[in-house]
């Protein structure tokens, strides 16, 4: 029986000569769609990077231009002259651009499955190499093509539309369930990433986590993942079980609980969980680099619906791709862009937490805050009573800025409003 890995790949031969002739006689082509010479086979793929490289330099190109730039070299590479010719005549206009560029790129895009395809076929045969479960989420498959432009009419006609849309409005959220703090915040929505920087043990944990619980059990009912660097899922659970049964942190930890406790936790159970429900998803395993998260939120989204994405935290989590010697604050803005892609790629909420250095800035890249939607410092004044902490507001795109002092209870791992 014929493999079909040993059929040749896919290639529509006349329609990139079709492309290539419409791309000589009208080069703004190339700005109407996104082009590589990858989607080209040899020797298609040699006059594409010929035509796009004086098209960077010149609006019109004829035959007489293309052939004196032509090294000599490369001209006897791709079969002389008459090869040249037999491209750039093969189509005598250019208006029908479009349906060759279609046929092109589909093919360039069977090929990268099929590479894709023999590619994991290799490494699933082989026991020696790792194994990926999330290879198919991962995978790209390449060059796309460009949304459709639209004119200015067009777009605000759309906008309205959102603005009215009662399922685009359940998409926002009041972010922390602190009434004073969302006060100000105003609803965060799908797309935004918000950056909560602290120092070490002021609370941006415990907030992430307050946060987890109101988006799952408030008036919001989302779904939440969390990826913690730091605590394994059962600390994640013990945080949530203080901060919503009133027990305090150290009887957790010390397991001094009696009937009561137990009571009170399996009742929240009860009351606020559903058997088979993934309303929650603790994330608690080694993740290598921004790549494995994003990788992951895209198979939860589509298993189980995802609407809030929580990173604990920036700093322990290395770029995709990472190499050696690169500097730090190159790989931690990447990192912060991933998660804004990410963001509105999946219409998804993104909290990342963040460690401030000794004069409250973010640490180790300024791009943390520049990608953000909003972002949240979360600071103690030594002069007043332990609880007191001020969040200061320091960026809100949609919202304003200014300073909110919330109580934090440490014993409970728990936020709420100051009393006036």
């Amino acid at each position: 029986m014929e493999s079909p890995f040993d059929k040749p790949f896919p290639y529509y031969v006349a329609s990139e000569k079709a492309l290539l002739s419409c791309i000589m006689q009208r080069p703004s082509i190339l700005l109407d769609q996104n082009f590589s010479e990858d989607m080209f086979g040899f020797p298609h793929n040699f006059i594409f990077r010929h035509l796009a490289e004086l098209a960077t330099e010149h609006e019109s190109l004829n035959w007489d231009m293309v052939l004196e730039t032509f090294s000599l070299a490369r001209l006897s590479e791709i079969g002389g002259k008459q090869t040249l010719n037999e491209v750039l005549f093969h189509c005598p206009t250019w208006e029908g651009w479009e349906f060759s560029y279609k046929l092109v790129l589909e093919a360039y895009q069977r090929r990268r499955h099929m590479e894709f395809a023999m590619t994991q076929y290799a490494r699933c045969m082989n026991l020696d190499q790792p194994f990926d479960p999330d290879a198919l989420v991962k995978f790209d498959p390449g060059l796309q093509p460009k949304a459709p432009e639209s004119d200015t009419y067009s777009d605000a006609k759309a906008a309205i539309e959102q603005m009215f849309d009662k399922t685009n409005f359940e998409t926002r959220i009041h972010l922390t369930g602190i009434k004073r703090l969302d006060q100000v915040l105003g609803y965060v929505r799908a797309g935004n990433v918000i950056v909560i920087g602290a120092q070490t043990s002021q609370g941006k944990s415990a907030m992430a986590h307050n946060i987890a619980a109101n988006a799952c059990w408030g008036d919001a009912l989302k779904k939440v993942a969390v990826f913690s660097m730091e605590m394994t899922k059962d600390e994640v659970w013990e945080r949530i079980f203080a901060s919503k049964c009133n027990i305090t942190m150290s009887d957790i930890r010390d397991r001094d609980l009696d009937g009561n406790d137990r009571q009170k936790m399996e009742e929240f159970v009860t009351n606020k969980l559903k058997p088979g429900e993934h309303r929650l998803t603790v994330v608690d395993e080694t993740i290598n680099d921004v790549a494995e998260i994003v990788s992951r939120c895209r198979r939860i989204k589509k298993r189980f619906g995802l609407d809030l994405v929580i990173v604990d935290y920036i700093q322990l989590i290395s770029p995709a791709g990472a190499a050696r010697n690169v500097n730090r604050q190159i790989e931690v803005a990447s990192i912060s862009r991933t998660l804004k892609v990410m963001a509105r790629e999946l219409k998804v909420v993104v909290v990342s937490l963040s460690q401030l250095n000794e004069s409250d800035h973010l640490r180790e890249s300024r791009a943390i805050g520049h990608d953000a939607d909003v972002v949240l410092h979360i600071v103690e004044k030594k002069e007043t009573d332990g609880s007191l902490r001020h969040i200061q507001i320091v960026k809100a795109r949609n919202g304003a800025t200014g300073e909110v002092d919330v109580d934090f209870f440490p014993p409970y791992a728990s936020f709420s409003d100051r009393p006036e």
